[in-house]
C-alpha cells in the first residue's frame, strides 16, 4: 500500500515551471501507466500464445508508453505532450486493430486522442476541430481495414477476441471516466472560484468601506426582504434613524480622522447590540439605520435606550485625548399602511424632534 501511494504521488508531481498547468500533464501520464501496463500483460499473453512477433511489438508500445511517462516530467509544453500521446493513441489504434480487428477494440484509443485535444487549453477550437476530424477519419479508415475477417493477420480463437475486447473497453472506460472527472473538477473549482468572488464582490459593493456595515443601497435590499418576511409571518418590524450628536463639532476640533474613528468605533457597538436583533446600516454620513426585525416599537425602544446608555458611558480615547459623545435616534414601527419609505420618514422625523428637544435620546 506504501509503495502505491508513492507511486501515486510521483505520478501526480507536477512540472518543474510554476506556470504550466499540471492537470493535462498528470492526465496524460496516468493514461500512459494505464495502457503501458495492459500493453505489458498483452505482450505477456502473446509469448505465452506462440505470437512471437506481436509480443515484441506490444513491448515496443510498453517502452513508447515509458518514454512518454519520462518526457512529462521533462517537459512543459501540454500541446506538445498532448501531440505525442495522440500520435501513440494512432498509431496503435491502426497497427493493432488492423492485425488483430475491430472486436479487439483498440480503436478506443483514437476516442482518447480526441477527448484530450479538447482538454488542451493551449490549442485553438480550429485545431482542435482539426485534429477531431482527423481522429474520426482515421476511425472510419481503421474500420474498413480491420472489418472484413481476411485483413485480420492474428489468429485467435473466440474467447480470446472477447477477452482482450472487454479488456480495451474497461480500459478506455477507466480512462475515460479519468479524463471527466478531472475536467469536471476542474470545471467546478472555476465555478466554485467565481462563485466566491462574485459574493466577495457582492459583499463589497454593499458595505460601507469605513464601518464595514451595509450602505444605504444594500440596506435598501436587506430590508425588501424582512419586509417580506413581515408579510408572511407577520412578525413586528420596527424602523429607526439614530445621529450622532455635534459630530461636526468632534470632526472641527479634533480632525476627520477622529471622525472617522469614533464612526468605526460606534459601528462596532452597533453590530453587538444588532447581532440578535435584526441588522444595521450606514445611512449616511453620521446617521444609521437600525432595523428590528422580529421586534414592535416598545421592544426596540428597549435596545435603543440600552444602546443610547452605553455610548454615553463609553470614553472613546483618539492620539492619548478621552472625550465621549451621544446620539439621537427616531423610532418607528412598521406597518403594511405606511409602507417602507414613509415609515423611515416618519423615524426620521422623530429624530429630529429628539434633536430639538435636548438630544441624547430615543422619540417613538
Amino acid at each position: 500500500m506504501e509503495i502505491f501511494k508513492r507511486v501515486l504521488k510521483l505520478l501526480s508531481e507536477d512540472n518543474a515551471r510554476e506556470d504550466v498547468s499540471n492537470d493535462l500533464i498528470t492526465l496524460i501520464r496516468y493514461n500512459a501507466v494505464i495502457i503501458g501496463i495492459w500493453n505489458l500483460f498483452l505482450s505477456i499473453f502473446f509469448f505465452v500464445q506462440g505470437q512471437i512477433q506481436f509480443g515484441i511489438w506490444f513491448v515496443v508500445a510498453v517502452a513508447v508508453y515509458a518514454i512518454t511517462v519520462f518526457v512529462t516530467f521533462k517537459y512543459d509544453d501540454n500541446s506538445l505532450l498532448t501531440g505525442l500521446f495522440g500520435l501513440i493513441c494512432l498509431v496503435s489504434a491502426v497497427v493493432f486493430s488492423r492485425s488483430l480487428g475491430w472486436a479487439c477494440q483498440f480503436q478506443n484509443y483514437l476516442y482518447l486522442f480526441i477527448m484530450l485535444e479538447w482538454y488542451d487549453s493551449q490549442r485553438t477550437s480550429r485545431q482542435k476541430i482539426v485534429l477531431s476530424i482527423i481522429g474520426l477519419i482515421t476511425c472510419i479508415v481503421v474500420y474498413l481495414l480491420s472489418c472484413d475477417p481476411s485483413n485480420i493477420i492474428v489468429s485467435m480463437n473466440a474467447s480470446a477476441y472477447a477477452f482482450i475486447g472487454c479488456i480495451n473497453m474497461v480500459i478506455f472506460g477507466l480512462c475515460m471516466c479519468y479524463i471527466v472527472h478531472s475536467f469536471s473538477a476542474q470545471y467546478l473549482s472555476t465555478e466554485h472560484k467565481l462563485y466566491q468572488y462574485n459574493k466577495k464582490l457582492k459583499q463589497i459593493a454593499g458595505m460601507d468601506p469605513l464601518t464595514q456595515l451595509m450602505n444605504r443601497r444594500s440596506a435598501m435590499e436587506e430590508l425588501n426582504e424582512v419586509i417580506s418576511n413581515y408579510e408572511t409571518n407577520g412578525r413586528a418590524v420596527s424602523i429607526a434613524i439614530g445621529d450622532i450628536d455635534f459630530f461636526k463639532k468632534v470632526n472641527d476640533t479634533y480632525g476627520h480622522d477622529c471622525g472617522d474613528y469614533v464612526l468605526k468605533s460606534l459601528a462596532m457597538m452597533f453590530k453587538e447590540a444588532m447581532k440578535n436583533d435584526g441588522f444595521v446600516a450606514r445611512w449616511g454620513g453620521e446617521e444609521f439605520l437600525f432595523v428590528f426585525s422580529s421586534m414592535n416599537g416598545d421592544e426596540a425602544v428597549m435596545v435603543l435606550n440600552h444602546l443610547k446608555e452605553k455610548i454615553e458611558r463609553t470614553e472613546l480615547n483618539f492620539n492619548s485625548t478621552g472625550f465621549s459623545v451621544t446620539m439621537t435616534f427616531g423610532l418607528e414601527e412598521y406597518s403594511s399602511n405606511l409602507g417602507i419609505e414613509d415609515t423611515i420618514k416618519k423615524a426620521d422625523d422623530k429624530l429630529y424632534m429628539g434633536k430639538e428637544s435636548g438630544r441624547n435620546r430615543v422619540v417613538f
